[in-house]
């Protein structure tokens, strides 16, 4: 650019040189997901029949909100509030994480990086509550719906504090 005048050059090649490796697990991921969703959303409509939460809930843990998060969350529900909730605010903050950010990031990185990332990726999924808190009294969500819906994610979020303060390695390496 500008003839190396600005140094930019270097940086527009190395940005470049990386898109093939990130869109494979941006488009596997996108694609790949949102077909397996689409053609199994009976199956997950019957799965959560037995659970408390809303079928959407799935999908705005897995898919972010552009790719396919929302539009899937309300074939699944009738219900407006958890559409809201758990189509858009749920994954405009966990589906990112699952569905662009770890597997690029994964991709992108050196190895002996990783561990920093995914320290980073596990602290991001202990707060999600406290995000969706915020979430659900901005859309004025009834609480004892809301504490129905997300009571699960909660307790994994809390388990996943204490295994990190405690046994930082290992999680790590599970999520690894």
């Amino acid at each position: 650019i500008f003839d190396f005048k600005w140094g930019m050059a270097e940086s527009f090649d190395k940005g470049m040189a990386m898109m093939g490796s990130m869109a494979m697990p941006v488009i596997g991921v996108s694609c790949v997901g949102v077909e397996f969703i689409q053609r199994n959303a009976d199956a997950i409509t019957e799965m959560t029949d037995w659970m408390p939460f809303d079928p959407s809930f799935i999908i705005g843990c897995v898919l972010a909100l552009d790719m396919g998060g929302y539009f899937i969350s309300a074939q699944l529900t009738e219900n407006m509030d958890m559409l809201l909730l758990n189509g858009v605010v749920l994954s405009s903050i966990i589906g990112p994480l699952l569905s662009f950010q770890l597997p690029m990031f994964m991709s992108a990185i050196e190895k002996k990086d990783h561990s920093t990332i995914l320290k980073g990726f596990i602290i991001g999924l202990i707060v999600i509550p406290a995000g969706l808190i915020i979430g659900a009294s901005v859309l004025r969500t009834d609480f004892s719906q809301f504490m129905i819906e997300f009571i699960a994610l909660t307790v994994f979020c809390l388990i996943l504090a204490g295994c990190i303060l405690r046994f930082p390695a290992q999680i790590i390496k599970v999520f690894s």
